[in-house]
């Protein structure tokens, strides 16, 4: 009887052994070498960025906001370039993918695509260490040649910092990120028409046909950071976007904020 027993015993300690799960194996080895899937996964991502083409890749790193390794705060090592040929642009959408350090939900990044369309969102809590993000963009928000991505400084971080961004064309269906709401624009504050029309209603008592753009209010988070050293006298949000026909030329008014500066501005 105790033989049989122990053969029992026996028996289920080498099928424990032959048929444990993988997942136990993967999370043995991971406990004794922590470090291991990180730095092979790093590694791997390195590997990857370095065999895409030139266009598609931007390997620089930016820093956004307060930080000792872009003490300048310039505002253009922000923005990450990428050139597509029309060939490539032929895709349905192409997958923006980016290292980021410095805030909880990495795909939620706000950045705005050739200085027309933002994605993200505005506000986020901070998170020490590196993570992975991307973002699915249509192919009709890009263009054939260069192509920018700036990323923006979300509102509640002091700093952030990207590297490891690349824009590649996708071969799977997936869904599009939505673009960022953008508040209209109040005409007191800012307004833009075109130039010709602006110019044939210079003398007029009642214009006609200004057919004024589409214009947007934009926040801190939505432009790329403004360095310490300068002070923004914009009335009514940080900055304005405007959209309308490429290489036009368009005639704006801007609301000065009288109560910022050293000081104050004669009204006129």
């Amino acid at each position: 009887m105790r033989k049989f027993t122990y053969f029992n015993k026996f028996i289920g300690v080498f099928l424990t052994l032959v048929f444990i799960s993988p997942d136990a194996l993967a999370l043995t080895n991971t406990i004794i070498n922590p470090t291991t899937f990180t730095q092979r996964s790093d590694a791997d991502l390195s590997e990857f960025i370095e065999t895409l083409p030139f266009g598609w890749k931007d390997d620089h790193t930016a820093y956004l906001g307060v930080s000792s390794n872009d003490a300048l705060g310039k505002p253009g090592d922000d923005v990450f370039e990428f050139y597509i040929s029309e060939a490539e642009l032929a895709a349905e959408s192409f997958e923006l993918s980016y290292s980021i350090e410095g805030l909880i939900d990495a795909d939620a990044t706000p950045v705005v695509v050739n200085g027309q369309s933002s994605y993200g969102t505005t506000t986020h809590q901070a998170k020490d260490g590196w993570q992975r993000g991307s973002m699915t963009l249509m192919s009709d928000q890009l263009e054939v040649g260069r192509n920018t991505v700036l990323f923006t400084l979300p509102d509640g971080l002091e700093h952030v910092a990207v590297k490891q961004v690349s824009l590649t064309p996708q071969t799977d269906r997936s869904l599009p990120s939505s673009p960022m709401v953008l508040d209209e624009a109040l005409s007191q504050d800012f307004s833009a028409t075109f130039s010709s029309a602006h110019y044939e209603n210079l003398n007029k008592e009642e214009p006609t046909n200004l057919n004024r753009l589409p214009a947007f209010a934009l926040g801190k988070s939505q432009v790329a950071s403004i360095p310490a050293s300068f002070t923004n006298l914009t009335r009514g949000a940080v900055a304005y976007r405007v959209l309308g026909e490429r290489d036009s030329t368009t005639h704006v008014t801007i609301g000065v904020d009288p109560s910022v500066g050293v000081q104050p501005f004669k009204r006129s």
